[in-house]
């Protein structure tokens, strides 16, 4: 046998207040792969967050290089319309 169902008022109490409902914004993809690469180097596991340091670095330095590669490029086409 059941009992009888929840009152409003119980049903009420479960849920939090509206307000705090509405306050929480989602995540962004930044934030949550900040909050995934902090648990990775928290852990005990110390190889895997190496690893993730050693692509971080790979990365950068990938973006680095393209960026001075532009750079470069730019230049030589200036120097050339202006020759």
């Amino acid at each position: 046998k059941q009992g009888p169902p929840p009152s409003k008022k119980k049903q009420q109490q479960k849920q939090p207040p509206k307000a705090a409902r509405e306050k929480k914004k989602p995540a962004t993809l930044e934030e949550l792969e900040k909050e995934m690469d902090d648990y990775w180097l928290k852990s005990k596991n110390k190889e895997v967050a190496a690893k993730k340091l050693d692509e971080d670095m790979d990365t950068y330095w990938a973006k680095k290089g393209e960026e001075a590669n532009q750079e470069d490029e730019e230049e030589e086409a200036k120097e050339t319309a202006e020759s």
